[in-house]
């Protein structure tokens, strides 16, 4: 799901392609589901005869931590271009090195990765965004704006996406996509539920609706029953599911937790406890932690060493950026209401400006953290920006 621009949260389905993990509660129990997408089960959980793909309690904490890291309170706004390591379809945590205390980048990913940045750092020089430049412990280098800068913050979401496009998607994709959807609007219809059909650049169909409204989600769960019945676990899968859940039991039982084993008529099997009483939850939590302990590893962007003079240097004025340094990511700062009244304001002048200059471009986001993505290899989007930047009142 993500916000769209018509100022009202609303679902986006994208032809069934929809993966996520989530703890859910049925009564005051917790359990974990997996809705999945072609080749996962995707489907509507109930207490004792759920028809989800119901997996083992070690997925949970993976499922929880991931909660956790993508949380408002989780880093949001901080603006670095450390995180472009994980884009093209890495497998590496989002916030960076994930390899133990042991990490050592090798040659190569260290000069591509710097290279990337590099470009990136060229790119805001061309459009005149400020930022400062640090090298972490590993010889990462940081990039660092102003994360309540729209403009700053646009010519970033471009540049990355033209460094690394989207691969375009096949016709058999599309009318896949196309198909799924069809099954989704035919149970919105029957619901009487109101949603709208669009088709962006790629050709790609979305359904957005109000995914607020619990019959809208109603419906949009019994599609994709539908569409992606649930299937039996293999016996590999059910044999690791046991044994993981028989290892939680025994924990459980020597801390003296209460929890009920269950399965479904498929035989995926899970363990729920009352999760919703925050004292057993920090015992739960406990036993997880000693079970899976995280292996010891660098805090994101940890150790951040200065290049020079330049680097020490702030950000602009009137900017709100976290800092980095050996305290990780720093705490989140809210844009002020003078900020956010400049960013609204400056995003609708970049998509007016882009429009008027013949440069394709796409608002993205909500206020106050929407972002105009646009070709930046179209030279007419320079003074654009500069535009923009120069209309800023002085400091």
């Amino acid at each position: 799901m993500e916000p769209t621009r018509s100022g009202r949260s609303l679902g986006r389905i994208v032809g069934g392609a929809v993966l996520a993990g989530v703890l859910v509660g049925g009564g005051a129990a917790g359990y974990l589901v997996v809705r999945g997408g072609d080749d996962d089960t995707a489907a509507v959980s109930t207490d004792d005869t759920t028809t989800d793909s119901v997996v083992s309690a070690e997925a949970g904490m993976a499922a929880r931590a991931q909660r956790a890291q993508f949380s408002p309170t989780g880093g949001a706004g901080l603006a670095e271009s450390a995180t472009a390591k994980v884009a093209a379809g890495s497998d590496a945590a989002l916030c960076g090195p994930a390899d133990g205390e042991n990490y050592v980048p090798t040659a190569e990913d260290l000069a591509n990765a710097n290279a990337d940045t590099e470009a990136q750092a060229a790119v805001f020089d061309a459009y005149g965004v400020s930022y400062t430049r640090s090298t972490d412990s590993y010889g990462y280098l940081i990039l660092q704006w102003d994360t309540n800068d729209v403009v700053a913050q646009s010519v970033s979401d471009s540049f990355w996406a033209d460094r690394y496009p989207v691969p375009v998607p096949t016709q058999a994709e599309l009318d896949k996509a196309k198909a799924d959807n069809d099954v989704i609007a035919r149970h919105l219809d029957e619901a009487g539920i109101g949603y709208t059909r669009n088709t962006d650049a790629a050709g790609w169909e979305t359904i957005d609706y109000d995914y607020e409204d619990p019959a809208a989600q109603k419906a949009v769960d019994a599609a994709y029953g539908e569409l992606y019945p649930p299937v039996a676990p293999t016996p590999e899968e059910k044999a690791a599911m046991k044994a993981d859940n028989d290892k939680l039991a025994a924990a459980f039982d020597e801390a003296d937790i209460a929890y009920t084993r269950k399965s479904d008529e498929l035989g995926w099997e899970w363990i729920e406890w009352d999760y919703e009483d925050p004292a057993l939850q920090a015992r739960v939590d406990a036993v997880f932690a000693e079970l899976y302990p995280v292996e010891a590893g660098p805090v994101c962007l940890d150790a951040v060493t200065a290049e020079g003079a330049a680097t020490a240097e702030a950000p602009a004025a009137g900017a709100n950026d976290v800092s980095l340094g050996d305290e990780g990511l720093g705490d989140f700062v809210e844009p002020t209401p003078e900020q956010v009244a400049r960013r609204d304001a400056e995003a609708l002048a970049l998509v007016d400006g882009f429009a008027k200059a013949g440069v394709r471009n796409e608002l993205f986001g909500e206020s106050p953290w929407q972002s105009v993505q646009f070709d930046i290899t179209n030279q007419a989007s320079v003074p654009v920006v500069a535009g923009v930047l120069a209309a800023r009142p002085a400091a």
